[in-house]
């Protein structure tokens, strides 16, 4: 009996070990992906990407949803290991890390999941979000902090737009308007638009997706996504419409209207 409960105890002995190991190597990469974020090597960050990461999103969209990042958080000061752990997710072991990050122009709460591939440990899934609570509080497969699918490109258009209301950068907004846009409307008047739209629903303070999908319009097939937006004074709900068949990355029009059902009308 003896013998049974010492090899039960250098059992369990040797698997917090290899729970331990495992949860270093993780953070390992997490400081790693941290370094490659703060001196914004974006590019660099790709081979610490898993398989699944990359195949539900491609390469170009992280680098462009880590720059969205940069420019409305600013540049990543420090970060702070909150939780470590582990999660089962459709039957997968994963490495559940927590972070708080202070970055130039606010704090921000992080979650990353590694997973084990070829012997080392790779991001499976990244989120980050201005609410502690919020964090993490749907299954990893129900819904990806990284835009997926075949409009990632223009929701990430859309959260360099918010970026830049945001930093009341209204001026770098010409770098996400198509040329059509700017012919239609002299860019004088964008910057008038956003100053009168500031003036009335207040500074930006979230935002999030209502839908994303191709519309057939007289004029083309067209994206449209859809925001929801909470400002200071107001709730807006906001449109957004790139062409599907020409500039598929550059905003063609934008409207704003405090009644959702009135958008786009």
């Amino acid at each position: 009996m003896k013998q049974i409960v010492y090899l039960l105890v250098i059992a369990l002995f040797a698997i917090s070990l290899s729970s331990c190991s495992s949860l270093s190597d993780g953070k390992k990469v997490a400081d790693d992906f941290y370094a490659k974020i703060k001196s914004k090597s974006y590019a660099e960050i790709v081979p610490l990407l898993s398989k699944e990461a990359l195949a539900n999103s491609p390469e170009n969209v992280w680098i462009t949803l880590f720059q969205s990042k940069e420019g409305y958080w600013g540049t990543l000061k420090s970060y702070e290991n909150t939780y470590s752990g582990f999660k089962t997710d459709n039957g997968l072991t994963l490495i559940e890390l927590k972070y708080k990050v202070e970055n130039e122009k606010g704090t921000t709460y992080e979650l990353i999941y590694l997973i084990e591939q070829d012997k080392e440990y790779m991001i499976y899934y990244y989120e980050y979000n201005q609410d502690e609570n919020a964090l993490g509080s749907t299954e990893v497969a129900e819904e990806k902090n990284v835009p997926t699918g075949e409009f990632a490109t223009q929701e990430i258009v859309c959260e360099q737009f918010y970026g830049f209301i945001k930093n009341r950068e209204f001026n770098k907004i010409q770098s996400v308007l198509s040329k059509e846009a700017l012919d239609a409307t002299p860019f004088s008047q964008w910057v008038t638009y956003m100053g009168d739209k500031e003036k009335n629903a207040g500074q930006l303070k979230s935002f999030s997706k209502i839908s994303a999908e191709a519309v057939d319009y007289e004029t083309g097939k067209h994206i449209v996504v859809k925001y929801k937006v909470e400002y200071d004074k107001n709730t807006v709900y906001e449109l957004f419409m790139f062409r599907a068949d020409g500039d598929n990355t550059r905003i063609k029009y934008y409207e704003y209207n405090t009644d959702l059902n009135e958008l786009g009308k």
